[in-house]
């Protein structure tokens, strides 16, 4: 009995210990079963994460592409700004001195026009003046022929005979020219002018 009962407290022991040594290995299966869910949702993480990154990292790369894009289209843009800047500032420059020409020529006109209307003005004045003495020249003249027709009509009687007087002088010495070239037997004219009377006076010859 005591030997029976030894054997099966033996046994009962090793059954219980090999419970126990069961129970730890399943105790270590869970955990070990728990560990590998664990690292299967880990796994599964990384794999999100990793499709997260490689987005992120391709969303980087078009990101990075269209920076450089932008910096591109940035460094044409500034190169067209300066461009235009040049352009402008070509345009103005070319406004400006047009403007200046503008007003040069627009300063050298009124010169011209003030010289031409201070010579027009000089021209004016000298003219006026000019004619004042016209008019009071036509006035002298007008005055001097009057005083000649005065004189001409209070005088006319005695110019008439003094007229007549020399007519009567020139035919006399005409005359006696004739009848002292006759006697003297030469021909020459006489220096005074006979009247034209219409008759030819023949001159006698000499008797030998």
């Amino acid at each position: 009995m005591n030997a029976n009962a030894e054997i099966e407290r033996s046994s009962l022991a090793a059954n219980e210990a090999k419970s126990r040594a069961l129970q730890a290995k399943l105790d270590h299966l869970a955990i070990l079963e728990q560990d590998i869910r664990s690292i299967h949702e880990l796994l599964g993480n990384i794999n999100v994460e990793q499709a997260k990154l490689e987005e992120a990292i391709r969303s980087l790369e078009e990101f990075r592409n269209f920076m450089e894009s932008k910096t591109i289209e940035s460094r044409e843009l500034t190169t067209k700004s300066e461009q235009l800047d040049r352009q402008i500032a070509n345009a103005q420059e070319r406004l400006e001195r047009a403007q200046r020409h503008g007003h040069d020529k627009r300063e050298a006109s009124r010169q011209k026009i003030e010289r031409l209307k201070a010579q027009y003005e000089e021209i004016a004045l000298e003219r006026h003046e000019k004619e004042k003495e016209q008019v009071s020249l036509k006035r002298e003249i007008e005055n001097t022929e009057q005083k000649i027709s005065d004189f001409i009509a209070l005088n006319q009687t005695e110019i008439n005979n003094l007229l007549a007087e020399n007519t009567e002088l020139r035919h006399s010495v005409n005359v006696y020219m004739d009848t002292l070239a006759t006697k003297l037997g030469l021909d020459f004219q006489s220096p005074i002018p006979r009247e034209r009377t219409g008759k030819v006076k023949r001159r006698k010859k000499s008797k030998a």
